[in-house]
Order: C-alpha cells, then sequence, then structure tokens
C-alpha cells in the first residue's frame, strides 16, 4: 500500500489482496500509514463513491 505514500490519496482505492492477504490485514496494514484522517476518509471509501456516484461528490 506504498501508493497512498507516493501519489495522490484522492486517486488511491482501498483493497485487499485475497486470497493472500485477509481484508482485515489490509485495512491494519493502511492505517498503519499515517495517513491524515480526511486522506484516509479517501482511501477507505470517498473515492470509491466519488467514482460510482459522482453526482454526490459534486455537491
Amino acid at each position: 500500500m506504498t501508493g497512498a505514500k507516493h501519489h495522490r490519496t484522492s486517486r488511491v482505492l482501498w483493497g485487499s489482496d485475497f486470497p493472500w492477504q485477509s481484508q482485515a490485514e489490509a485495512l491494519e496494514a493502511i492505517r498503519h500509514l499515517g495517513l491524515p484522517c480526511g486522506e484516509l476518509d479517501e482511501v477507505l471509501g470517498s473515492n470509491f463513491l466519488s467514482a460510482v456516484q459522482p453526482e454526490l461528490s459534486a455537491s
């Protein structure tokens, strides 16, 4: 998950590497990156929502 450290977090989506890594392990790894809360929120969900429902992010 080094992408979030080297790229704008607004361009990163969270995901797991299942079956090699559980969702819990992937989530723990991203939480240990030390991202600010706003950037963590982007990566963990709001970027995805903006991609699938862009009309919601425009408001």
